[in-house]
């Protein structure tokens, strides 16, 4: 930090710096933060039988105390992204326990036959693709003779119109 800059900034600085720390202490291991959060719960709980609030019902306040005692276990049913909650073990450690749902194959042989049903589902979407890409293009052209046929209906009526006063002509 530069001897110029203002108390103020250097307070928004070590702030930003502890805020950052601490979110990454949190990731880490959040038992203190729920040692916290238990603390601050028992001393909400005192406090609430303390202080009277002017305007408050008894039902209101058994709520209030309802609410108070139920925030740990809210805090804790919040998902942090592991599976079965907390893991005492570190995250770096190996797993112990055995998954059953990992299967490897066990003859190891990995020639053209292996790989034959890949290969021919994958020419079977080229195929399809193929096919797809031919409709496409027979669609696009039915529609551009279709614009053109109704670009002709009015060419047509001019013509019968013409075709009908001739023939006229020619009868009288």
């Amino acid at each position: 930090m530069s001897a110029l800059a203002s108390p103020s900034e250097t307070i928004d600085d070590f702030v930003g710096h502890h805020g950052v720390s601490s979110v990454f202490s949190v990731r880490r291991n959040p038992k203190p933060i729920m040692e916290a959060e238990r603390d601050s719960v028992g001393k909400s709980r005192r406090l609430l039988h303390l202080l009277s609030v002017k305007g408050l019902t008894t039902e209101e306040l058994a709520a209030r105390n309802d609410l108070v005692l139920a925030l740990p276990a809210r805090i804790e049913a919040i998902p942090d992204g592991t599976a079965g909650g907390p893991k005492s073990t570190s995250a770096w450690a190996p797993s112990t326990t055995s998954r059953p749902d990992i299967k490897f194959d066990s003859d190891g042989r990995f020639d053209d036959d292996y790989f034959q049903e890949s290969h021919e589902s994958r020419q079977e979407f080229e195929m399809r693709k193929i096919k797809q890409a031919g409709l496409d293009a027979l669609k696009n052209m039915a529609s551009d003779m279709n614009e053109e046929l109704d670009r002709q209906v009015s060419l047509m009526d001019e013509i019968d119109s013409k075709v009908v006063n001739m023939a006229s002509q020619f009868r009288a």
